[in-house]
C-alpha cells in the first residue's frame, strides 16, 4: 500500500501530465491534496473537464468513473475525456447563444499567451446596433480648384 507521500508525489506527475494537455483550452489541473488517493485525484480531475467542456449529451457524460474499476480501461476512459475536451471546448455550438467562451491558449516555444474567443455568432454581427453606419457623399480633398472644376464638368 502506498504512503500518503508517494500518492502525492503521484498526483504531482499527473498534474504536469494534465496541465500539458489541458493548456490548450486553457485549463488547470486543480492542485492535489495530501491525503488524495492518485485515482481520486484523476477523477476530480476528469469530472471538471467533463462538466465544463463537454455537452451534457455527450456519451461520456453518461456515466460516473467511480463505476470503472480496471485500471486499463479507466486509463482509456482518461485519454478520451482529455480529448474529446480538447475538441468539445474549441466548438463554436457548444458556446450558449449570444455568449463567448475565452480559450487563453500559450504558445509552447515563446511562452507567448493568446487570448481566443470562440462563440456561436461574431461579436461584429452586434456592431451596427450601436453605431449606425453612414454613407459618404464626397470625399474632400486639398486639391487645386481648377482641377476642382474639371473633374466637375465630366
Amino acid at each position: 500500500m502506498a504512503s500518503p507521500q508517494q500518492h502525492f508525489d503521484a498526483c504531482r506527475q499527473w498534474q504536469e501530465h494534465y496541465d500539458n494537455k489541458l493548456s490548450q483550452i486553457g485549463m488547470r489541473a486543480p492542485e492535489p491534496v495530501l491525503g488524495q488517493t492518485t485515482r481520486d485525484y484523476r477523477i476530480d480531475v476528469l469530472v471538471k473537464a467533463k462538466k465544463e467542456f463537454i455537452p451534457r449529451t455527450h456519451e461520456l457524460r453518461q456515466f460516473s468513473l467511480d463505476d470503472v474499476r480496471d485500471d486499463a480501461a479507466f486509463n482509456n476512459y482518461d485519454r478520451r475525456i482529455v480529448d474529446t475536451a480538447i475538441v468539445e471546448a474549441q466548438n463554436p455550438l457548444n458556446v450558449p447563444l449570444g455568449q463567448l467562451r475565452m480559450i487563453q491558449k500559450t504558445h509552447p516555444q515563446s511562452g507567448h499567451k493568446m487570448n481566443i474567443f470562440i462563440g456561436q455568432e461574431s461579436f461584429v454581427k452586434l456592431m451596427p446596433n450601436y453605431r449606425p453606419g453612414r454613407r459618404v457623399q464626397c470625399f474632400r480633398e486639398a486639391v487645386d480648384p481648377q482641377d476642382a472644376e474639371r473633374n466637375m464638368r465630366r
